[in-house]
């Protein structure tokens, strides 16, 4: 489940086209009001639309950051289910986007500076507005980033109490099939006048073997290794 929606996910955030500035266009082409709503307060107010636009869709990411990390925290404790890989690719999508995004919060304030001689009006609020949204993005970013290094964390923790816990239980069957090796190695070695198939020997061995295997099992159960 993790894998496939990573797939969908990384389609999401392969490069390419802006579609801010096309659905602007075609807003501008079918109504004049709109396209006289946007220039009103001159070129300077437009490409402030633009960028509000850009900015407003990538909430959709945000989302879909998300949805992943939920299915990730579905699947990290259980014992069946391997999430190491979505893990890391998730984390390195997430830090690829924090270098993307977080350089973008001066470069609004320089631009802000820079189109007061295209607007005719004071863009200070509108571009205050557009760096709450900017702000708002980054600390979810950081949010996510806190998140997914628990999940590493945790799903390394958890791989390898797995692991100890499958080298202990091929410790303790080695340990109770190492009885019937000494046992019988035991029985073979015997004198040729030691009655070796009667059920009598036959039965005193295998009680003496399952006392051993008994002995074992409650002992490591003591020392909580089973």
């Amino acid at each position: 489940m993790v894998s496939l929606r990573r797939c969908e996910f990384a389609g999401d955030l392969a490069p390419g086209r802006v579609k801010a500035p096309d659905e602007i266009f075609r807003e501008c082409e079918l109504s004049e009001e709109i396209r006289e709503q946007y220039l009103q307060f001159g070129p300077g107010y437009l490409l402030y639309q633009i960028i509000d636009r850009a900015v407003d869709s990538y909430f959709k990411v945000l989302d879909k950051i998300l949805s992943l990390m939920e299915d990730i925290e579905d699947n990290v404790f259980k014992e069946t289910t391997e999430v190491a890989l979505g893990v890391s690719i998730l984390r390195r999508d997430i830090n690829t986007q924090r270098r993307v995004m977080f350089p973008t919060r001066p470069l609004l304030t320089e631009l802000e500076k820079k189109l007061k001689r295209f607007a005719k009006t004071d863009l200070t609020l509108f571009f205050s507005d557009l760096q709450d949204h900017m702000n708002k993005i980054c600390d979810t970013l950081d949010e996510y980033t806190e998140t997914i290094e628990v999940f590493k964390d945790a799903d390394y923790t958890l791989s390898g109490y797995r692991s100890n816990r499958s080298i202990r239980i091929l410790a303790v069957l080695f340990a109770i099939g190492l009885p019937f090796l000494v046992i019988a190695a035991l029985y073979i070695m015997l004198p040729d006048n030691f009655d070796k198939g009667s059920i009598r020997t036959f039965s005193l061995l295998l009680v003496f073997i399952l006392i051993i295997i008994g002995l074992m099992l409650y002992s490591f159960r003591r020392r909580h290794i089973i």
